[in-house]
Parts: C-alpha cells; structure tokens; sequence
C-alpha cells in the first residue's frame, strides 16, 4: 500500500490527474502497438476516443480546469506542461503511425496536431456534458476527416469520410428580415427579391470612364 502525504488540494488533484493521464496514455499507446494496418489503428483509435469521452467525461472536465489554471497561477505550470508534453507525445506516436501504415509523411508538426486534436476533443467535451447524445459521433467523424487531412492523400484515399452533421448556430433575425410581416416584406427585401429577378441594375458611377477599344 502506497501512502502519501499531501499538503494542500491542488497536490492531491494533480497527483489524481498525473495518474490518470498516465492510465489514458498507455491505453490509447495499446492502439497504435497492437494494430497492423492504417484501418485497424484509426477505428481503435477513434473506437478509444469514444469510449473514454462516454465513460470518463467528469474525469476529463477535472482535467481541463486543470490544465487551465497555469494561466492564472504560475504554480501549476511546471507539473501541467509534463502533463500536456505525454498528451501531446501519445498524439504524435499515433500519428506517427498511421503515417507509416498510410505511406505518407505527417504534414503538420506535431504541436499543430496535438492543438488541434485537443481542440476537437474538449468541444466534444463540452457538448457531451450538455447533454448532446451526437457528441461522440461527431467527433470520430471529425477525427477521420483531420487525419485525413494531416497525414496525406492516401489515408484521405483509403477512408472516405462520411458527411460531417451540419451544426449551425441559432442566430438572430436580421433587423430588415424582422420587418417584414406575411406578404408585405420590408424595404430591405424588396430590393433584395427586385435584385434576384433581374429588376434591380446597379448603374456605374457617373466619374466612370469608358475607353474605346483601338
């Protein structure tokens, strides 16, 4: 049995999060050892990902308010980057491999790749915890569409990428489009809708100068 003492909470999360990174790192490295072909390392790979995001998601948003306090308090810098640098080699080691299986170099350097597979992730994140049942979905698509474009036209080549769920944002009505009520649209749409069938010509400036052709 192994007994520690901590001197204050933020040891004892670190020491939480440094253990389960470790655990999460040789998990995801089990991928990229054990599979024999591109196909075999990216569904594991993106199998993993949806595994730990559906089963461990409080486990990484503790992660993520962690590795977001070096921006606040200097303390946490030292021990966040260590955890941020194994995320970061696990992402390349994967890449690295699908790269060698695809027959393509890596076309981003591996700080570009970690950036953006985190970035997929904690949005994945994000939208797990609120209750999106597509979230895990949506991010192994993506995930196939980025290594796609990261490692070459042969991976790109070899596992076509289903089309991606539309997410667009509710935005507000547009103040001319509120104007306009059942059949007696605004001004702002009636140039539009004169426009679109060829009623409306924008006529050059008077300063405009037309030179002869010779």
């Amino acid at each position: 049995m192994l007994h520690r003492d901590f001197t204050a909470t933020p040891d004892l999360i670190l020491c939480s999060v440094r253990q389960y990174t470790a655990r999460y790192v040789t998990r995801h490295d089990g991928v990229t050892t054990t599979a024999s072909s591109y196909g075999a390392v990216l569904d594991g790979f993106s199998a993993a990902l949806g595994d730990t995001l559906r089963q461990e998601a409080p486990l990484h948003r503790l992660c993520a308010d962690l590795r977001a306090q070096p921006l606040f308090r200097e303390a946490f810098r030292a021990d966040v980057g260590q955890i941020d640098s194994s995320l970061q080699a696990m992402i390349w080691r994967v890449s690295s491999r699908l790269a060698q299986l695809s027959g393509w170099p890596v076309r981003w350097p591996s700080a570009v790749v970690c950036a953006v597979f985190d970035g997929l992730f904690q949005h994945a994140l994000l939208r797990h915890l609120s209750g999106d049942s597509q979230a895990v979905a949506a991010l192994q698509a993506k995930l196939r569409l980025v290594v796609g474009q990261r490692v070459g036209p042969a991976a790109l080549e070899a596992q076509p990428v289903e089309a991606l769920p539309v997410e667009t944002p509710q935005a507000a009505a547009h103040p001319v489009e509120a104007r306009a009520v059942g059949n007696n649209p605004g001004p702002g749409r009636r140039a539009c809708q004169a426009a679109r069938a060829g009623r409306h010509k924008v006529k050059p400036p008077s300063t405009t100068r037309v030179w002869p052709l010779t």
